[in-house]
């Protein structure tokens, strides 16, 4: 490769919201008449698949209702239902306009593998460790129709049991099926299973017509088809390409049925998970023991990229319909989207671009990131035949949500919300709430003088600290979930009903800029006698920004924040309450406090000595917003918080 040629650098957008690893994404096609309309699907650990503008990654919904980790999920052919397998012996089809449960189909051992045909929603095809193959026809069954989301009671009208699916082939797989493909052929299925043998299944005689015997564990097995511009020229001839990673090696088969083997690629390690751009002539792959995706020539078979920024194995890639720009999804919990085009294109810029030799493309991890996507390392891609369609994202055109007053305010607070047809402006999650009678937790905050109880500071360490103003260059760490430091016997008192929440943020180079979470675990039969898990969510994003790269002299504090949706505790009952601080470059830092609950009469009040909001620390918007509010004293809604809006509104900026 000559020094001369050059290579385009974009800076990947990161998605978060999962609080597990993320074991599967799919994109539907492209949706409509609109050409630029496309969704993202992700399953993951955590239990709760979400839904995602394709384009740009903007959280839709989260489907609530699954009690085990979710390992796939796809979009039917219009996008208009979704369907997951679970670890909880049950599959899930859900309306997207909605997130409701349409249809839960019960098994008898854990769901891995779910599919649609390619022009027909009301087929479901399901497979796991029952090492069946099922196919259930939805139409034969009425989905609900009041409205209400299900609750996955035995008296629901929708649950479909095992025996009503028709099973393929019994007793033929040997191992749990992991993946199910329907080829383009809708009389032509594809099973990957968990002894190591891809088939291609004729449904209409329900017989194997063809195997691939694999030397190594099947990492994916995902069709690749791109939604516009498809030809001759293309690999597969302008068909669907399934592409399977195996061990260390990836196939590639093509036709109509995907049946003819077009290319095997060996690598020199074993692969997690591949997808082809047929167009560009290129793959990409994950590996197992790496947190890296490599870019391939198809031809050559020479790497042409290292995509460097997860912080864990990437069990899932997919590239968009139109093929400018493909998702990962990894173990540490994100999913992000690299640009595979050139020019502007949804949130990406045409100025943010630049040019550098290919020969440096291994060294790039250390170009400093910048721009609005400037959430993750620089990707680099090696060619770009594709130009992307300029793209206006305009969030004006979306519903409009208008902030409920947690007190006093004469002003205004609207938020403009990125939900797909929703008229409402609700996100899923805020109706489920309302459906259910949930009561919010509200309360009156003054900026200035705080009348909560309990602060939790971070950093510093595990237990029983209250903020300071000093320095704590160290105090969150890079290693999930708790920064490398272990359950403290020395716990916080907390209140039972919520409470204040003080942070200092990290401040390794990368993280003058950054998004927050807050999560909580219950119990301590988890790891190092802590929670199994933190996948309970007690406030959504917000972003921060920082005066600069160095040592921060400045600490926020939210005065008053909720239990998590739905959490039940009394005093005496012990959790930990985790902060995520991600930065410019896609890495992450932890930390955590563990806490025993505790009635509010027994815990010591926050004032404004140990509640305090420095003035070096500021926070941008994540979404659109018009503020306009007369005095500090506000009350907010936590069901429909967006934590900018509320860190503006107490005064923190």
């Amino acid at each position: 490769m000559a020094a001369s040629e050059t290579s385009r650098q974009y800076v990947p957008l990161t998605c978060h919201g999962h609080s597990r690893p993320v074991t599967h994404l799919s994109f539907s096609g492209i949706v409509g008449d609109n050409r630029e309309e496309y969704y993202l699907i992700s399953a993951c650990k955590d239990n709760n698949p979400m839904l995602r503008d394709g384009m740009t990654g903007d959280w839709i919904g989260t489907f609530f209702g699954h009690k085990g980790a979710v390992y796939q999920a796809r979009l039917s052919p219009d996008a208009s239902l979704a369907a997951t397998a679970s670890a909880d012996f049950t599959a899930r089809v859900w309306d997207t306009h909605t997130g409701e449960t349409l249809y839960t189909l019960q098994h008898n051992h854990i769901v891995r593998a779910v599919a649609f045909p390619p022009n027909n929603g009301q087929l479901l095809a399901t497979g796991g460790m029952e090492k069946k193959l099922r196919i259930f026809d939805l139409s034969s069954v009425a989905p609900i129709t009041n409205g209400a989301p299900t609750n996955g009671d035995s008296s629901d009208p929708t649950i479909i049991s095992a025996d009503k699916g028709f099973e393929i082939g019994p007793d033929v797989h040997k191992g749990a099926i992991k993946a199910i493909i329907w080829t383009h052929d809708p009389n032509i299925l594809v099973t990957a299973a968990d002894d190591k043998i891809i088939r291609w299944w004729d449904l209409q005689n329900r017989v194997v017509i063809q195997e691939l015997p694999v030397k190594g564990d099947i990492g994916s097995c995902e069709f690749n088809m791109l939604s516009t511009g498809a030809d001759s020229t293309d690999i597969g001839s302008g068909m669907p390409v399934l592409a399977i990673a195996a061990g260390r090696t990836v196939y590639f088969y093509g036709g109509a049925d995907a049946r003819h083997l077009l290319k095997s690629v060996e690598l020199p390690y074993d692969v997690a998970s591949v997808a082809i751009h047929p167009k560009q002539r290129k793959f990409v792959t994950g590996g197992i023991k790496d947190t890296w995706a490599k870019v391939y020539n198809y031809d050559t078979e020479q790497e042409l990229d290292v995509h460097k920024g997860h912080h864990g194995p990437i069990w899932s890639i997919s590239f968009s319909p139109d093929g400018k720009l493909y998702a990962t999804g990894s173990e540490d919990g994100t999913i992000k989207m690299w640009k595979n085009c050139a020019g502007p294109f949804g949130l990406w810029r045409a100025e943010k671009e630049t040019l550098v030799p290919l020969n440096l493309a291994k060294r790039t991890s250390a170009v400093p990131a910048t721009g609005d996507a400037d959430q993750g390392d620089l990707s680099q891609n090696d060619k770009y035949p594709d130009e992307c369609k300029t793209v206006s994202v305009s969030r004006s055109a979306w519903p409009a949500i208008t902030l409920q007053a947690l007190g006093s305010t004469s002003g205004s607070v609207t938020r403009v919300h990125s939900v797909w047809r929703l008229r409402d402006g609700m996100g899923w999650a805020v109706r489920e709430r309302q459906a259910q009678g949930r009561q919010d937790i509200d309360g009156t905050v003054d900026a200035r003088i705080v009348k909560a109880h309990t602060v939790i500071s971070y950093p510093g360490w595990r237990g029983d600290n209250l903020v300071t103003n000093e320095t704590f260059p160290f105090g969150m760490q890079w290693m999930y979930p708790c920064g490398g430091m272990g359950t403290s016997r020395n716990r916080t008192t907390w209140p039972i009903g919520g409470g204040a929440l003080a942070v200092q943020p990290g401040w390794f180079q990368g993280h003058s800029k950054g998004f927050f979470y807050v999560n909580m675990g219950f119990g301590t039969d988890g790891p190092d006698n802590g929670p199994k898990n933190f996948t309970n969510v007690m406030v959504p994003i917000f972003e921060f920004t920082g005066p600069s790269n160095g040592p921060y002299p400045g600490t926020f504090c939210l005065p008053q924040i909720p239990l998590p949706q739905n959490a039940s505790v009394k005093a005496g009952d012990l959790a930990t309450i985790q902060v995520v601080m991600s930065a410019q470059h896609g890495a992450s830092l932890f930390n955590c406090v563990d806490i025993i609950f505790a009635e509010p009469e027994n815990v010591a009040e926050v004032n404004k000595s140990n509640c305090f909001n420095s003035s070096e620390i500021g926070f941008n918007n994540v979404f659109t917003s018009q503020i306009s509010a007369a005095d500090l004293s506000i009350t907010i809604s936590m069901a429909v918080l967006t934590p900018i809006l509320l860190l503006t509104m107490w005064g923190l900026s």
